[in-house]
């Protein structure tokens, strides 16, 4: 039976062969089947009969056939058939040699055959299978110990179940293996878990193992075993309960107290002396919980437990002991609380607490406290509350840090900030749960990064991720992250939740977990790649908790479903579908040497008909397509103006959709998610296609040929080198055509892509071609993109070249580099190299204040020069010195420039936007969503403000490009696809930044 065929004759041919096989097996005894069924096996001339085989006898009538199949599969199949005979163990339950099969597959080397085994076990009856479970919880797999508790979950959790008997039997047993095992076993999640299933067992049975695991060294077992009690309610169960009323963790405390509540009544006598009890307990959380629960009794039968925990040595049972005795009879007098004044500052802990809400009652309003406020300022009583939490036992610094959470950010507070980092743990949780609103993320981040405490540092990848919108005080100033109302998931945060999964401690790995998937939920740009690394290494990291594993796999999952470049695909297909009809449009327009003149090709339309495709597909201007249109269909020669008008409109359109393919290419390329290679692939077959010798004869195009080719050439080798990084990597010599160019444009193109694999022939070739093109207009965005990449690697010189292209490129490709050397500065040798080039007084106005701009953005900045310098009268570089200012937390700049984008004239509008952004004023984004949306504004600003939503990690981004994707003439289309390819493929670097990158600002 050696066919390998999958036709319908060949199955056939299949199940005849194996029903012959079953009925020679039917003829022998059931100790000459398994020989004959090895012989079978062998004899199948692959996996795919063998295991047709095996499946097929499930439905034989004869006894024996189908397990001793399954017995010859897992011991002599391949991995692939020995599993599949494994998943039939459960078939084979009633046969006689079903325990030895069983018996055998637990001893198999493949971990998959040990789990079904394990599985099959607790479907058959008799004690035997009961040995073999116990014998499973032995193995060194934790695979089949894990499989092994869940059986026995199973089987004490059914009604009916045959095994039931003897496991709880043995459970019952102190002497017993089943018990020892899990009493004594060093195995802490074995131990945990099998707690938990306990608590679904009906019977008294099991209470000796839950009193032996209820006093186990290990907390979070003793947890466990309490919660099992309380499932079981049994009285038996609540008196083991109200022994462990004196446990040291206040959670297992905490379980007994609300187990006892709901089974002898919150407000019964029984009740009230176990609330005594813990009273006395030396974990202040504790009383304070039993404090609360006071509140159930009436208060003559509380009255003095209540005053005498007025007096406790823990602040919080103080205030809520004072509390309830004032709601339960007003006319007692607040017991220790004496009348505070003006310069009567007592060291009594309840005075402190009087002084926190004399400065809530001053803070919030001019309404009368117990004291008067305008007796006591509100930064007196600050004053005070610091003085007081720097000294004097923990109890009383912890009520003054309390007091003093409610009146101050803890950026705004050093002695809060110290405290962050005091030895007692509860003054440092206390403090921590100040990270959920405070303003500035820089003192998060600065926390995750550094804080020796885990549980403070889950509280700060928390923080992060909800990015609150805390209180603030007036102007920090701080040159850190500060979180503001309209973000929602700030983008340059996602370096630090990348760096949470690489924290020692699961806790903070599981936070940094969720951020991810909470970032994720919006449907904006990530660095896939790198996050799928580090998460596929949490994956694999045995010796973190199955949990945290299948949190980090799922994650995975749906970053892979999550198709985060499909907006962008979307809009560079709805560009790219027009190149095919301006190549139309190019032979539409042809040159007669003969007549030395135009002739224009209509193709028999009418006039209006031409005029509304050329304003549809080209033109954005009616009276430009209105001029076209008339020359057409004149009877004279095409007029030369008109064909000049009518060239740079078709030249201008294919450039910008060849700048947009450039730049989506390198977006998906940083975006790292390897299932766009055949739309890249796509995209380069039609540019190969372009239709570039039909500039060869016609005058009107020759001109531009140059510029075409550069922009065309550059965008294959943006999808190329895409299409490799996304798969096994750059090879140099798949781009020997545009490295070996004539044109030293493209080579120099062609050059910079291949950065991640330079030798050092490339980076000189490179260097050569900066200081032959250095002063070249033309080179410029060449110049200025090949510059940065040798600044990153580390040649210093380049700094000038980059100062140059700086000062006299347009606008536009100076924002799009000042956005590049944001990420760049990152780099140290970039920072210092940008940082003594700015030393040069002689340097040019525009590139000086970029430059500026850049390192404040990126690296802090301290100490630079904030005068305008020369030339600040020009108006790009008055709007560049205001976002310079505006960055330094100058909030009329900031305004200016909000009030410009807003209504300045068109051209104003694009300058204020594109400087707003790079300022990143994050009270900018509001202006920049609804300049996005202002149907009479240009489609070049909207494009702009919506790919400045996306830097900012706004997640009406996305959105905006993705609802006008398609809309406008193709020049608008490619410009729109341009705009979003910049803004990912400028905001991924970023992303993987933990630098501290001063890009949040609230101005």
């Amino acid at each position: 039976m050696a066919d390998n065929s999958t036709s319908r004759g060949s199955r056939q041919k299949v199940r005849e062969w194996c029903y012959e096989v079953f009925d020679s097996m039917s003829r022998l005894d059931e100790k000459d089947m398994f020989g004959f069924a090895e012989k079978a096996l062998r004899k199948a001339g692959n996996d795919g009969v063998r295991q047709t085989l095996v499946e097929l006898s499930i439905g034989t009538t004869t006894p024996g056939i189908t397990a001793a199949l399954v017995r010859a599969a897992v011991r002599c199949g391949t991995t692939q058939l020995a599993r599949a005979a494994a998943d039939l163990l459960i078939d084979i339950k009633d046969d006689r040699s079903a325990t030895a099969i069983i018996e055998e597959c637990l001893e198999s080397d493949d971990s998959a055959i040990r789990v079904r085994a394990v599985e099959a076990m607790e479907m058959l009856e008799g004690p035997e299978m009961f040995d073999l479970l116990q014998k499973a919880l032995r193995s060194g797999d934790d695979n089949v110990r894990r499989a092994t508790v869940n059986s026995l979950g199973l089987i004490v959790a059914s009604k009916y179940h045959p095994l039931k008997a003897h496991m709880l039997e043995s459970l019952a047993d102190k002497d017993s293996e089943l018990f020892r095992t899990f009493s004594q076993t060093d195995e802490l999640s074995l131990k945990r878990e099998f707690a938990q299933v306990l608590g679904f067992a009906d019977t008294d049975a099991v209470l000796p193992l839950l009193r032996e695991l209820s006093s186990d060294t290990d907390t979070q077992t003793r947890r466990e075993a309490l919660l099992a009690l309380a499932a079981n309610g049994s009285s038996k169960a609540m008196e083991i309960t109200e022994q462990k009323l004196d446990d040291e963790d206040e959670m297992v405390v905490t379980f007994a107290l609300d187990s006892l509540a709901s089974k002898v009544g919150r407000d019964s006598e029984h009740m009230f002396r176990c609330i005594q009890k813990v009273m006395d307990h030396p974990n202040a959380s504790v009383r304070r919980n039993a404090v609360m629960m006071l509140n159930w009794f009436p208060p003559s039968m509380v009255e003095d437990l209540l005053a005498e925990a007025a007096g406790d040595s823990d602040f919080e049972v103080q205030r809520s002991a004072q509390s309830l005795l004032r709601t339960m009879k007003a006319e007692l007098a607040p017991i220790g609380l004496e009348e505070t004044g003006a310069g009567d500052w007592g060291e009594d802990t309840l005075k402190i607490w009087e002084v926190g809400n004399v400065g809530m009652e001053s803070e919030r309003s001019e309404k009368k406290s117990t004291v008067d406020t305008d007796v006591i300022s509100t930064d007196a009583i600050v004053a005070e509350l610091e003085k007081q939490a720097a000294s004097g036992d923990v109890s009383k610094r912890s009520h003054a840090i309390t007091e003093l959470l409610e009146l101050e950010d803890i950026s705004d507070s050093p002695m809060l900030r110290k405290a962050l980092y005091e030895d007692d743990e509860s003054v440092r949780a206390r403090v921590a749960r100040a990270l959920d609103f405070t303003r500035d993320a820089g003192l998060a981040t600065q926390v995750l990064l550094e804080h020796p405490d885990s549980l403070v540092r889950r509280r700060a990848v928390e923080a992060l991720a909800e990015n609150p919108s805390g209180r603030t005080k007036g102007d920090p100033g701080r040159s850190g992250i500060t979180f503001a109302s309209e973000r929602t998931q700030g983008m340059e945060l996602f370096s630090y939740f990348l760096r949470a999964l690489d924290d020692p401690d699961e806790g903070v790995v599981q936070s940094g977990c969720y951020a991810i998937g909470h970032y994720l939920q919006f449907k904006r740009p990530i660095p896939v790649r790198e996050t799928i690394e580090k998460l596929q290494s949490l994956e694999a990291n045995t010796y973190l908790s199955s949990l945290t594993r299948d949190n980090a796999a799922e994650l995975i999952d749906d970053i892979n479903d999550a198709k985060l470049g499909e907006p962008l695909v979307n809009t560079i297909d709805a560009a790219v579908s027009a190149s095919g009809e301006l190549s139309r449009h190019i032979a539409r327009l042809s040159w007669d040497p003969e007549k030395e003149n135009f002739a224009f090709d209509t193709e028999g339309k009418e006039r209006d008909i031409l005029q509304a495709e050329l304003i549809e597909e080209l033109l954005s201007g009616a009276d430009a397509a209105n001029r076209i249109a008339e020359a057409a269909h004149s009877d004279g020669p095409f007029d030369e103006g008109a064909a000049a008008a009518y060239a740079g409109a078709v030249c201008s359109t294919i450039s910008v959709i060849f700048d947009a393919v450039s730049s989506g290419a390198e977006a998906l390329a940083r975006l790292g998610e390897t299932g766009w290679t055949g739309k890249l692939k796509e995209w380069q077959a039609q540019l190969n296609e372009f239709p570039t010798e039909a500039f060869d004869t016609n005058p009107a195009f020759q001109n531009r040929k140059k510029d075409l080719s550069r922009a065309l050439s550059r965008a294959i080798i943006s999808a190329k080198s895409a299409v490799q990084s996304l798969r096994e990597g750059l090879d140099p010599g798949e781009f020997a055509f545009f490295t070996e160019s004539g044109d030293d444009w493209i080579r120099m193109a062609a050059l910079s892509a291949l950065r991640d694999v330079w030798t050092e022939q490339h980076r000189q070739e490179l260097r050569t071609l900066l200081e032959q093109h250095a002063g070249d207009e033309d080179f410029d965005p060449v110049l200025g993109r090949a510059a940065l990449r040798l600044l990153e690697d580390g040649d210093r010189e380049a700094i000038d070249v980059l100062a140059g292209v700086l000062e006299r490129c347009e606008h536009a490709l100076r924002i799009d580099l000042l956005h590049d050397l944001v990420a760049a500065v990152q780099q140290d040798e970039v920072q210092h190299a940008v940082a003594k080039c700015l030393e040069n007084r002689s340097l040019e106005p525009m590139s000086a204040l970029g430059m500026k701009m850049a390192l404040l953005a990126g690296r802090g900045g301290k100490g630079i020069d904030m005068e305008p310098g020369t030339g600040s009268g020009e108006p790009e570089c008055r709007r560049a010195y205001q976002a310079l200012k505006a960055m330094n937390n100058n909030r009329e700049s900031a305004e200016e420039l909000k009030n410009a984008l807003r209504g300045g004239k068109p051209a104003e509008r694009e300058i204020a936007g594109a400087y707003l952004g790079l300022a990143r004023v994050e009270s900018a984004t509001s202006v920049f969503a609804s300049v996005s949306d202002q149907v009479d504004a240009a489609w070049s600003l909207r494009a702009l403000c919506g790919g400045l939503m996306i830097r900012k990690g706004h997640r009406q981004g996305m959105g905006w490009f993705n609802k006008n994707a398609g809309h406008g003439t193709a020049a608008t289309r490619g410009l729109i696809a341009w705009n979003l390819g910049r803004a990912m493929a400028g905001t991924i670097p970023l992303m993987l930044r933990c630098n501290e990158v001063n890009i949040g600002r609230f101005v």
